[in-house]
């Protein structure tokens, strides 16, 4: 019994790559579909968003600083002199310092608000 070694494929085709591949319809060769190519672009726009507020970030706190100065600022002090009468911070008691702590608290709250606030309108809101 002779056995003959037969090949079956094309001459120079290389072993396991396909000269055709099905692909479904209005899809490219080697990308995603679905939820992978979201999550890929996701990725994509979430790093372009990061550079961009790098690039950004310090003037955006430079306007939200100047934004408290002129108005955050006098607008918590008005409120808190309204509510613990002229001298409330001067006083050294123990009420005063849960009052400190409490204006910080809320001084912190509106300033990180307002810098939120200035980069979304300088580079638009964070992808998802």
């Amino acid at each position: 019994m002779e056995t003959n070694l037969q090949h079956h494929g094309i001459l120079g085709m290389k072993w396991g790559v396909r000269r055709y591949q099905p692909y479904p319809k209005g899809h490219s060769g080697g990308r995603e579909i679905g939820e992978a190519a979201r999550s890929r672009n996701v990725k994509k726009e979430q790093k372009k968003y990061d550079k961009q507020v790098k690039k950004n970030w310090a003037k955006a706190y430079n306007k939200t600083a100047d934004y408290a100065n002129r108005v955050l600022i006098p607008q918590i002090n008005e409120k808190y002199t309204r509510k613990y009468g002229a001298n409330w911070f001067s006083e050294a008691s123990k009420n005063n310092a849960e009052n400190y702590q409490r204006y910080m608290k809320e001084y912190e709250d509106l300033f990180n608000q307002t810098y939120n606030e200035m980069l979304e309108s300088m580079i638009g809101k964070r992808p998802q």
